[in-house]
């Protein structure tokens, strides 16, 4: 399928940045594509990919494994981290959330919300940034919510 205009621009304007680009195409629909720019972050002994941008939800999260199949393919990443504002409460298979304390300033301006700003054109692509909380912090978190899941 064929990226749409917007599509295409993002894509143009993050040529010579540290990130990638994936498209997946539904095979029931093929004018429906999902539009993936992702960094691929090393650290804390593996590395993982951080998604910027999904321009279809709907076909993100349907695909959600075989996209986290073609990521660790094509860059050996055991997971994937992607902020709640890009997925909008959409429920995404064997994903949980993670408090990330950095904070995210904008200038309000017109009739942009804080939930319409995403990293895409942010110095987390541009720099390469990583985002997860500390090493310790990251791991305890989950095991409370793992223990949290099985209690329940």
């Amino acid at each position: 399928s064929t990226l749409t205009t917007s599509d295409r621009q993002i894509f143009h304007d993050h040529q010579g940045f540290p990130c990638k680009h994936l498209v997946i195409t539904s095979r029931s629909d093929k004018t429906r594509y999902c539009y993936i720019v992702y960094s691929k972050i090393d650290g804390y002994r593996s590395s993982y990919c951080h998604i910027h941008y999904v321009s279809d939800l709907e076909v993100f999260a349907s695909f959600s494994s075989p996209i986290r199949l073609e990521l660790w393919k094509r860059e050996g990443s055991a997971f994937i981290i992607i902020d709640s504002r890009l997925t909008k409460n959409v429920s995404i298979p064997f994903c949980f959330t993670l408090p990330l304390e950095s904070t995210r300033l904008y200038k309000p301006s017109g009739e942009i919300k804080p939930q319409d700003i995403d990293n895409l054109y942010s110095e987390l692509l541009i720099l390469n940034l990583r985002i997860l909380p500390p090493k310790n912090e990251f791991l305890s978190h989950i095991l409370r919510k793992f223990l949290r899941k099985k209690e329940n």
